[in-house]
């Protein structure tokens, strides 16, 4: 049995991105919840209890840094754990630390390669 706090969102438009994070979160205990885009988890997070959220970046219709936002404005999610999932987050003068706190977001996962289908 999977414990109640251990629910976790991972948002991600690609399938084989959410397959391996929901195998490897399986795994490790958690309950995994997915959306495949940043509306579909807004809209999982109005009804859903969730302990964590993974998102990437760059998404169709709602993108990961607009879902972090409107997230982190929503109430109970301003100390919502928030992980990105993208590895294209730095740039400029600015350090992927600054950017990452700039935008609320608690910790990066950096992808070990370029998913096939995701589509760029």
């Amino acid at each position: 049995m999977i414990a109640a706090d251990k629910r976790i969102l991972t948002v991600d438009d690609s399938p084989t991105v959410r397959e391996v994070l929901k195998t490897t979160l399986q795994k490790a205990g958690f309950e995994v919840l997915q959306a495949i885009n940043g509306q579909e988890a807004l809209k999982m997070l109005e009804t859903e209890k969730i302990n964590m959220l993974i998102t990437d970046l760059n998404m169709p219709k709602l993108d990961g840094i607009s879902l972090v936002r409107k997230v982190r404005q929503s109430p109970g999610g301003r100390f919502l754990p928030i992980i990105h999932a993208d590895d294209r987050i730095a740039g400029g003068e600015e350090t992927r630390g600054e950017r990452r706190r700039r935008l609320g977001l608690d910790r990066q996962a950096v992808q070990a390669g370029p998913d096939p289908q995701h589509s760029e």
